[in-house]
């Protein structure tokens, strides 16, 4: 019974890798083995002009091959670098001067705490003194008029010590959101190149797809003539090439991208 459901299981996975398969040589430039077999054929028995030609063309569709593998994994180490450093970016700029701003919100809010017993005492005092003066009672209302302008000063620089204090907060995030902004305006230089990243990647997958017909009729093509053969591999080598020319723009802007976070990590270190 065990036995069975192995044997089911692989089964499975042997007809999922088979169904991977040709998405994968698709995309590739190889020539099938069954091709790389007549192309050594048709080298074999070509007189010597044909002969160097198909070895030249195979050469170069082997060079743009390990080109193409090299600017696929140098593209994507970038990409995935980028993007990861994006995410730490943004969210360092969030981040900036919160430390400070968090103490003076602290410190706004602690001294509104300790003078709200002196401004309450300060407005039932005054409360005191309507009430006297209802009562027409001149000595209690002098007395608690006496109270009020000495206790009207503490109040005063109670009041302007919470106002410099909230200006100092005011300072703080004005300086945080100035900081962002250079930030984020070095960042913004980002988008534009994500724009033309897409548009760049669109057309590689288009080649790819020229790039799979080529090689398709470049198999078919080594079962008959040589200049057949030279001409079909000849027409590979130059999709090809288009496509390596393609990659590399993509590697480029992905560079392009890599230099304005390198740009905006040393702004950070210095605001």
């Amino acid at each position: 019974m065990l036995f069975q459901r192995m044997t089911a299981f692989l089964a499975t996975l042997t007809l999922a890798f088979a169904a991977l398969a040709p998405a994968v040589a698709a995309a590739s430039f190889e020539l099938s083995a069954t091709a790389k077999s007549n192309l050594a054929k048709l080298i074999a028995g070509a007189d010597k002009t044909q002969a160097s030609r198909l070895t030249k063309l195979n050469g170069d569709l082997q060079s743009l091959r390990k080109q193409d593998q090299s600017l696929d994994a140098k593209i994507k180490a970038i990409h995935y670098k980028n993007e990861e450093e994006l995410v730490v970016l943004r969210k360092q700029i969030k981040e900036i001067d919160a430390d400070k701003v968090n103490k003076l919100q602290q410190q706004v809010k602690q001294a509104k705490g300790r003078y709200q017993p002196l401004f309450d005492s300060y407005t039932a005092l005054n409360k005191q003194i309507a009430a006297a003066r209802r009562l027409n009672n001149k000595t209690l209302n002098a007395l608690l008029r006496t109270q009020a302008d000495a206790m009207k000063i503490a109040v005063q620089a109670a009041r302007q010590d919470i106002r410099n204090k909230e200006q100092s907060l005011k300072n703080a995030k004005d300086q945080a959101a100035k900081k962002k902004k250079k930030m984020n305006d070095t960042l913004a230089g980002v988008h534009p190149v994500k724009v033309q990243l897409k548009a760049q990647r669109s057309k590689v997958a288009s080649t790819k797809k020229l790039v799979a017909s080529a090689v398709k009729n470049a198999n078919q093509a080594t079962k008959g003539t040589a200049k057949n053969a030279a001409d079909s591999l000849s027409s590979l080598v130059a999709v090809s090439r288009q496509l390596v020319d393609q990659r590399q723009r993509n590697a480029d802007l992905e560079q392009k991208v890599s230099d304005i976070i390198a740009k905006a990590k040393t702004q950070l270190k210095t605001i």
